[in-house]
Order: C-alpha cells, then structure tokens, then sequence
C-alpha cells in the first residue's frame, strides 16, 4: 500500500483538505488514540520500507503538529549511520542537538504521505477519520490534545523500538524511533527521547557518545 506523510506546514502546495468536522459528536478520546496506535505501529514500518532510505539507518524520527498545521499529519526524518557520524564529528558542546533537535531538521524527509491522499485502503480510511478526530480534540484543548497526542506517539515509539527491523530495512545494532515535536509546542526534546527510546538502548547510545548522559541528553559531557 502506498502510504506517504503529508509535507509539513511550511509546504505551500499543501492544501487544507475540506473533510467531515466531529464537532458536536461524542466519541472517547482515549479510544481514538488507543486505535491510532494500533494502525500507526502496523503501518510505519511498511512506509519506511517502501520509502527505501539511505541505510543502514540510525534514527527514525515521527514528528508531529500542533493547530499551527492545516491539519494533522505526521512527518518523518530517517537519519542514516554515516549522516549521525558526520553531525558528532563536529566540535562543540551543544551539536547533539543538530542530530536530534527536530527543528533542525537532521536527516532526510521521505516522500510519504499517510494516509493515501485520496484515502483507498481500508486502512487509509481509518487514518483519515481518526486524523480529523485529532485534529477536533486539538482545536477545542490543543493543550491537553497535544499531551494525549505526544504520548500516544511516545507509545507508538517504544512499540516500534521492540520489533525486528530487518524485515523492512537495514538499520544499526542502536537503531532507535522517536517522537519529534515539529511545531515546538512543549520545547523540550528530551521526554520524546527518554519516554520513547528503551533505557539498553538510551545507555548505548550515551557510552557510544551519541547523547550526553549528565544534566541533559542533547549536551555533550
């Protein structure tokens, strides 16, 4: 199935999409980002695949959007070994960040969009519904929606951090996914790293000099 994310805010050819409004409504909120999850850590991993991106590949970055955004939507960055390499060959105390400061945009953003756009899977169906019914909760609470939002991505990333990614793409032995805050709503980087990445792997990642381990992850020591 071709999946793809939506371009991000900054895309002008974008356009908002007219569809159904759930205002007035009722459906459980916590229903909504309970079944996001279950159809995001089935579907990403196919996208990947099929976006084929340079490998073997670090870091996988799900970043997501506040109200500032037409509509809600996913992006991706893929940080492939030998760009992760480059960045922390720099000099400087703060260039962690330039590898997994989302604003800095690390990495490269496949062509991707997801759902389909227009929707034709039955799974594209789904993604859009339950997008908009996102997009509802954020419009009326962006505050709480977007907490209920980072942190079914957060789980959505640990669960992608369990499977077996060779079966969709070459990755490193510290491959890791994470959330990205894409419109810095919260401006803070670290709870996406340290509630999405398993300790085993944070720890790796810390020894091998790829996040700092003292007062923050995004400081070198």
């Amino acid at each position: 199935m071709p999946i793809s994310i939506a371009p991000t805010s900054s895309d002008p050819k974008r356009k908002q999409k007219p569809g159904a409004t759930y205002r007035g409504q009722t459906w459980q909120k916590k229903s909504v980002f309970d079944q996001i999850q279950t159809l995001l850590v089935r579907e990403i991993p196919k996208a990947i695949s099929q976006a084929s991106p340079a490998t073997p590949m670090a870091i996988l970055r799900i970043c997501y959007y506040d109200t500032h955004a037409p509509l809600t939507y996913l992006d991706f960055r893929c940080v492939s070994e030998a760009e992760r390499n480059a960045i922390v060959k720099k000099k400087g105390k703060y260039v962690l960040n330039d590898l997994w400061s989302v604003v800095e945009e690390p990495g490269v953003r496949p062509n991707l969009d997801l759902p389909a756009d227009p929707p034709t899977s039955a799974a594209d169906k789904k993604l859009t519904q339950l997008f908009a019914q996102i997009y509802e909760i954020l419009s009326e609470d962006e505050d709480e929606g977007m907490t209920q939002f980072r942190s079914a991505l957060q789980s959505v990333c640990r669960q992608l951090n369990d499977i077996d990614w060779s079966a969709h793409c070459e990755v490193t032995d510290d491959f890791v996914v994470a959330p990205g805050d894409g419109s810095a709503h919260f401006d803070d980087d670290e709870p996406d790293l340290r509630l999405s990445i398993p300790a085993q792997k944070l720890a790796t990642l810390q020894q091998r000099g790829f996040l700092g381990s003292k007062k923050s992850l995004l400081v070198r020591d």
